[in-house]
């Protein structure tokens, strides 16, 4: 019968906001800059970039390319509240190869998993022309 039915009112909730949030951070390109143009053996470089977005940056990465074997370097960024950039570094150590560190790409995930790849290979031309603004120049090592 409904008369033994006990009053769950005081458990009721409202929920609010509920819409997932599916947009991808965005990469200010404007703000791409590293700490020196040069470095030599033992040059710790800044890399650093402003990112933002609704919830959080979880994962963010600069993929540079190897002016000899053209393979990859990855350099993660972590974000200073100092500065509220987004910031990363490379130590040229012995094995560094000399010669012209381009960016090959910029990937930054949020909270919810959402990404925001910027690629030299295609992209924005506002985008493209600060790629520069990212490259160093390792001299030769001395053996």
């Amino acid at each position: 019968s409904l008369d033994n039915r006990q009053d769950l009112s005081s458990g009721a909730f409202t929920a609010t906001d509920t819409s997932p949030e599916y947009n991808p951070p965005e990469i200010d390109m404007s703000t791409l800059k590293v700490s020196q143009k040069t470095a030599k053996l033992g040059d710790k470089i800044k890399i650093s970039i402003k990112m933002t977005d609704e919830t959080s940056i979880q994962k963010a990465i600069i993929v540079y390319k190897k002016p000899q074997s053209n393979t990859s370097e990855t350099i993660q960024l972590s974000y200073n509240k100092k500065t509220k950039m987004m910031e990363g570094y490379y130590t040229v150590n012995e094995e560094s190869e000399s010669g012209e560190w381009k960016i090959n790409y910029i990937i930054a995930h949020d909270a919810n998993y959402n990404s925001r790849t910027i690629t030299t290979a295609w992209g924005d031309e506002d985008d493209l022309k600060y790629f520069v603004n990212g490259d160093f120049v390792v001299e030769e090592i001395e053996e």
